[in-house]
């Protein structure tokens, strides 16, 4: 709806100008460019803080909560997304469970067993270090994604 109010008041504009400076028609449509370029630019922010409140209240509706509303500008651009649950609320240590490509997020996670592009990211992706009586050290979840990637470092 903002970009369709947006879209009238820039044909609102140009016409005016259009009509006012008909003398040189050259002139006039470059300067009814000018005017629509400048109108718009200060009401873009507008347009971004409403369509962060209609994202937020969709999702909402869906009882999804979101934190961090300005990070609804980002996520559609998202095309892989990492979730960690270690239970620190529950229990100590971390038991790996699978891990899924965005391909295959709503299967049986049992039925799916990791793609070989999954295992070697997992294999891959990490910060981890070897002590000298090679014991790994870094982030407990890339331990242990490292470890059931079965690679060496």
């Amino acid at each position: 709806i903002v970009i369709l109010i947006l879209a009238f008041y820039a044909v609102f504009c140009m016409s005016m100008t259009l009509y006012f400076l008909n003398d040189v028609p050259v002139y006039g449509w470059f300067y009814a460019i000018y005017v629509v370029g400048t109108a718009l630019p200060p009401l873009l922010p507008t347009v971004f803080v409403v369509s962060v409140g209609i994202s937020d209240n969709r999702l909402l509706k869906k009882r999804i909560a979101c934190t961090d509303s300005e990070g609804i500008l980002v996520a559609g651009k998202v095309k892989v997304a990492f979730f960690d649950k270690t239970g620190t609320l529950t229990e100590q240590g971390l038991a790996f469970l699978s891990a899924l490509s965005g391909s295959n997020w709503n299967k049986d996670l049992s039925s799916v067993p990791p793609s070989d592009e999954m295992i070697r990211g997992m294999a891959v992706c990490h910060t981890l270090s070897k002590t000298v009586n090679g014991t790994l050290v870094g982030n407990s979840v890339d331990i242990t994604m490292f470890e059931q990637s079965g690679a060496k470092l």
